[in-house]
């Protein structure tokens, strides 16, 4: 006989059942399953595409910081009127944002840096340390000085400009004035772009320790009772009229014994 004529060879299954299982049967799928989900929530929010967009507005934002201060410092020193007066924090503490940019900026190019290698970011809690430094004191220094009119002023208690050195001085101002608050405007995002960055670090941290604890002891929070069942019985009797006069005088007081021999 042929190899064409040959009859087809019955395809055996196997019933499922404990002795049918081999070495391909996958006994842990579920328990893999569950563990992928968990991790996937876990990253789900926010992901890490989320960090390396807020990484990069980060690095963004500090070199347009450093140089609007730059340029307002620049500015102010050679570019400004004989009458014109620059001072306050966003002049003294010029040193303080520049140093608030340049860790922002370090900071954003190691996490971008890292992840090109190794495709992982700094630790969670280091991230949230980090960020939470400095949006609060980078906002708190923007938000503080959004009132940029109370840093400059023309002329002085002992200054006497004619009309026409005033008119240029406040033209002068007014200009300045809007580089100023691009200036602050900008710090403020810095900060707060940090601040997103500091709370996102916290969630993730939240939601990937309570996933942890959860995977290890079979419940949220890791708080969980001990394997085992338990079982609650009892017994409920009711006795009738005729039951209770048959009852033996043991079981009864001794007044009603006494009652039932007189």
């Amino acid at each position: 006989m042929s190899s064409s004529e040959r009859e087809p060879e019955a395809e055996i299954r196997p019933v499922d059942g404990p002795g049918n299982i081999t070495e391909f049967t996958p006994l842990l799928a579920n328990d893999e399953e569950q563990q992928q989900s968990a991790e996937g929530t876990a990253r789900s929010y926010p992901s890490e595409r989320f960090f390396i967009i807020f990484h990069w507005l980060t690095l963004a934002f500090g070199i347009i910081v450093l140089a609007l201060v730059a340029s307002v410092v620049a500015i102010a020193e050679l570019a400004s009127p004989e009458y014109y007066h620059f001072y306050g924090p966003l002049k003294w503490d010029a040193h303080f944002v520049v140093i608030m940019a340049l860790a922002s900026i370090t900071w954003a190019i190691s996490n971008l840096v890292r992840y090109r290698r190794n495709g992982t970011l700094l630790p969670l809690a280091v991230g949230a340390f980090g960020h939470g430094v400095l949006g609060v004191y980078t906002t708190g220094f923007g938000l503080g000085n959004v009132n940029v009119w109370n840093y400059s002023s023309c002329g002085g208690y002992y200054e006497k400009p004619d009309a026409d050195q005033m008119r240029k001085c406040n033209d002068f101002r007014a200009k300045f004035h809007v580089l100023l608050w691009f200036y602050v405007a900008f710090v403020i995002i810095l900060g707060i772009t940090n601040l997103v960055l500091f709370v996102s670090c916290c969630i993730a941290a939240y939601r990937s320790r309570s996933v942890n604890n959860g995977r290890r002891s079979g419940s949220w929070h890791g708080f969980s009772f001990p394997a085992g069942q338990l079982t609650v019985e009892f017994t409920v009797k009711f006795l009738r009229p005729q039951d209770t006069a048959a009852l033996p005088p043991a079981n009864l007081s001794p007044l009603a014994e006494a009652s039932a021999q007189v």
